[in-house]
């Protein structure tokens, strides 16, 4: 349930103190809009079909007989009737970028460059700080499928493709308890997703 640290399993073969985990269920609309999609194809950040967006990642504190214990409490109510799933994971982690400028051109030949300038992607406990991007594909710096990214004193300015969906510092997919803060956003369709 929401709040509690103590997850009741079946088996806690192969959870250890230290251990990444992600929790997800089956979206329940009664908390969630309901995500409406007509066909198989799923965007290439997501893991699971748009039927599994309910979830967060965290970090196995400790375990004893029949029960997993995370270091954060759980945000959502997690229900069997929604076949709530805990998973292991492997993560980066500890990793950080700091003081440097990132610019990305087009590409002579495609007209392309590079869709996102920095991503943090399965990152756990990693940072970026005090770095620039300009010229971006679409998105700047982007947290994906991750747990506790710290992002501060960044500047993210000016996005090739500013009139689509471009979004200067994007956090999405289950990632849990990120930390954007002191940055900067300019010349993208939106600052903050």
């Amino acid at each position: 349930l929401r709040g509690a640290t103590n997850i009741s399993v079946t088996s806690t073969s192969g959870f250890a103190p230290g251990l990444s985990i992600r929790i997800d269920q089956t979206n329940d609309v009664a908390v969630m809009f309901p995500i409406h999609h007509t066909s198989n194809s799923i965007p290439l950040f997501l893991e699971h079909s748009l039927d599994r967006l309910q979830g967060q990642y965290g970090q196995v504190h400790s375990i004893s007989s029949g029960t997993v214990t995370l270091t954060k409490p759980l945000y959502w109510d997690y229900k069997t009737a929604f076949a709530a799933t805990l998973y292991r994971r492997s993560q980066i982690t500890n990793c950080g970028v700091e003081d440097i400028m990132i610019e990305q051109r087009i590409n002579g030949a495609t007209g392309n460059s590079g869709v996102r300038a920095l991503m943090f992607y399965q990152a756990q406990d990693c940072w970026a700080k005090n770095v620039g991007v300009t010229n971006a594909g679409e998105h700047g710096i982007v947290i994906g499928l991750s747990y506790q990214v710290q992002v501060e004193g960044c500047q993210v300015r000016y996005a090739q493709r500013a009139y689509q969906s471009a979004y200067a510092y994007q956090v999405n997919e289950r990632s849990t308890d990120c930390l954007i803060q002191n940055n900067i956003a300019d010349l993208h369709s939106s600052g903050f997703l």
